[in-house]
């Protein structure tokens, strides 16, 4: 079985060498079924327990409740359609594999991805969502949530808030966004640019500030 285990990862890594994306693709989900997940590095954490009552309404997840088929890069190895879900009050990813649901090793995760949303592992601030991305602006965007305790007349449990703030990277520095100046401190040539765009998309920036951030971005790289 170890020989007939090391000829095919011997063969894999080989034909990887030649492939593009879509085949790098097939090859690791070849390899994944054959090792399996239980095998693999995503079942080494620690086992994941939460004590919140939670529902649907209510929980410290992003977008659900429940595990979402996604993608990750962990330890260097893309994996694909594995079971995943973020938890926003601690800025952990949870895998479940089976029935144990493992708590995933930040250090190593260097990217992943659930429901279409793509996250990067920015170290300093945790993971970031990817918004835009570019070799000179690149804007990302910081999902979190706080707790709050309420007592009721039978129990005590808490109630969970999203938040949220924005990132810029230039020349490979990233800066948190929280007002125009942010990026002025920056790009100080761009000042009188700036400004204009966040006086002409005041109403934009308070009806979808995902999409503000988005344009202002292009818009500052177009001109650069």
């Amino acid at each position: 079985m170890e020989k007939s285990f090391c000829t095919l990862l011997f063969f894999l890594v080989s034909l990887c060498s030649y492939c593009q994306d879509d085949s790098l693709k097939e090859i690791s989900l070849i390899f994944d079924s054959t090792v399996s997940l239980e095998n693999s590095d995503l079942s080494y954490g620690k086992l994941y327990t939460s004590n919140f009552r939670i529902d649907n309404k209510n929980h410290p997840y992003f977008e659900s409740l429940n595990y979402n088929v996604g993608d990750l890069t962990y330890n260097n190895h893309k994996y694909y359609n594995v079971n995943l879900k973020y938890d926003l009050l601690n800025d952990k990813l949870i895998t479940k594999i089976n029935l144990k649901e493992i708590v995933l090793n930040d250090v190593l995760i260097s990217n992943f991805r659930i429901n279409n949303f793509s996250f990067l592992n920015s170290k300093k601030y945790g993971f970031l969502e990817i918004l835009h991305l570019s070799d000179q602006l690149s804007v990302f965007k910081k999902h979190y949530k706080t707790k709050q305790k309420k007592l009721d007349q039978r129990y005590t449990y808490f109630k969970f808030k999203e938040e949220e703030n924005y990132f810029f990277e230039y020349k490979n520095t990233m800066y948190e966004f929280k007002n125009k100046n942010d990026f002025i401190k920056v790009l100080p040539e761009m000042k009188k640019a700036i400004t204009n765009y966040f006086r002409a998309n005041n109403k934009l920036k308070r009806k979808n500030s995902d999409l503000f951030m988005i344009n202002l971005i292009k818009y500052l790289n177009n001109l650069k």
